[in-house]
């Protein structure tokens, strides 16, 4: 799918209350360009694109919010996959990753933020709007919990030495059980700390307090098939340069204000919880 430049200009201009002429001077994009934008009779370049929406960005109107509120009127569960290149064909979970938070599938957001959050440092990144139906779907959902932590600690192969263990063995099977799994979003900051769990340096307690105030809201991945084809996209949002340089402050300004009380939990809950070892020589300790 490619970027709806078209709509977005006439949206623009019906929002502003201007005329193409005017946006044509405003923009200073030739007035036969835009007609022809308009038209759908000419290739619209990278240069051209980032150009016309930094416009909208300067203009303080958000045509991505502006559309994703008109989507969410007219579709019952509305998500977002913020991805580094262009998607072609149809969607397929041969793309993804193996070695991710829960293993092949395709990764989808509850916000618009959050697909920001991925690709705001990736040059082509864009995110896509989606359309979800889970009729019929089975769905495991997960919160910030030991157990949360111990399937993101599997699929992403940082527990091995514990693949024999009838803990490990019984996780891996029910994975497969489901088509869609819903759970907390891990960024990179949240898996250093699943990590220092699971490298026996903090214990479960104090891990999932760390997190929890780290929380981005949840992501929906889509495991099987049939799942997927449930799932269609809608639209897919250009996002100009100053619109990810804009979330990316916003990313390591988070970040950085975490780290202290990320630290404070490590010392206020160290000798509480289970230690990795423990939850997997003996699983009742926590199921």
């Amino acid at each position: 799918m490619e970027y709806n430049l078209a709509l977005d200009l006439k949206v623009y201009c019906k929002y502003k209350n201007i005329s193409l002429d005017e946006f044509s001077s405003l923009a200073n994009v030739d007035m036969s360009v835009i007609s022809k934008i308009v038209n759908n009779k000419t290739i619209v370049t990278d240069e051209l694109l980032e150009k016309i929406y930094d416009v909208f960005y300067r203009d303080n109107f958000d045509i991505n919010f502006y559309k994703i509120e008109q989507y969410k009127l007219t579709h019952n569960v509305v998500l977002f996959h913020g991805a580094k290149e262009k998607i072609e064909g149809k969607l397929s979970l041969d793309y993804s990753r193996k070695f991710v938070d829960f293993g092949k599938g395709f990764y989808t957001g509850e916000t618009y933020e959050q697909s920001l959050d991925f690709i705001c440092q990736k040059d082509r990144g864009s995110v896509y709007v989606l359309d979800a139906n889970y009729d019929g779907l089975k769905i495991k959902t997960l919160t910030v919990s030991l157990e949360w932590m111990i399937w993101i600690a599997i699929n992403r192969g940082r527990v091995e030495e514990y693949k024999n263990t009838n803990l490990y063995q019984k996780i891996i099977k029910e994975m497969e059980e489901y088509d869609v799994i819903v759970a907390p979003i891990a960024d990179n900051r949240m898996f250093t700390t699943i990590n220092d769990f699971v490298n026996g340096g903090i214990s479960s307690i104090a891990a999932i307090n760390s997190i929890k105030a780290l929380e981005l809201g949840n992501q929906i991945i889509f495991k099987s098939e049939k799942a997927l084809s449930q799932l269609k996209i809608l639209d897919r949002l250009y996002v100009c340069k100053n619109i990810k340089r804009d979330a990316l402050n916003e990313k390591i300004n988070r970040i950085n204000k975490s780290e202290s009380f990320v630290r404070d939990n490590y010392r206020k809950y160290i000798r509480q919880g289970l230690y990795i070892n423990e939850v997997f020589e003996n699983e009742k300790l926590w199921l």
